[in-house]
């Protein structure tokens, strides 16, 4: 549970099944902080088509986790810079992705330098991602900012 792993991201003052703008209020706070307060995610993509990524990563990257990803092969062009995210397309099984995952998540070198694309210049792919009318962050502010159920 979240209590028992998490327990500062345990929100009892919001409704476990209350909704805003179609969103559970608690569920959705209570990932954004197990996300702030983990080193990685892992994220499997409900598609593996070309040029698709959805929010999961998205959040992750807001929340400062490093995700360990599965899902487009072309996802390294739409991330904000190549070393932002563990793919697991470029290791030959899924065990050494892992393993390189602990090492990450136990080394302060090598989390920073997943982390650093925070203070570099975003990649063309991202930037044009970030601009396009329908990205997902320009979708969610749509559609948060409509109060109608």
């Amino acid at each position: 549970t979240v209590s028992a792993l998490w327990p500062s991201c345990e929100r009892e003052d919001l409704p476990s099944r209350g909704r805003v703008n179609g969103v559970e209020q608690r569920r959705y706070w209570e990932k954004e902080c197990i996300l702030r307060n983990s080193r990685l995610t892992v994220i499997v993509e409900n598609s593996f088509e070309e040029g698709y990524m959805s929010e999961k990563i998205l959040q992750a990257f807001s929340q400062g986790a490093v995700p360990v990803y599965s899902g487009a092969t072309d996802v390294k062009a739409l991330l904000p810079h190549p070393d932002a995210a563990i793919l697991l397309q470029d290791f030959a099984t899924v065990h050494e992705a892992m393993a390189y995952a602990v090492q990450v998540r136990e080394s302060e070198g090598l989390w920073l330098k997943h982390t650093a694309w925070k203070d570099l210049p975003f990649s063309p792919g991202f930037t044009s991602l970030l601009q396009t009318p329908y990205s997902v962050c320009t979708v969610c502010e749509h559609f948060s900012a409509d109060a109608t159920p």
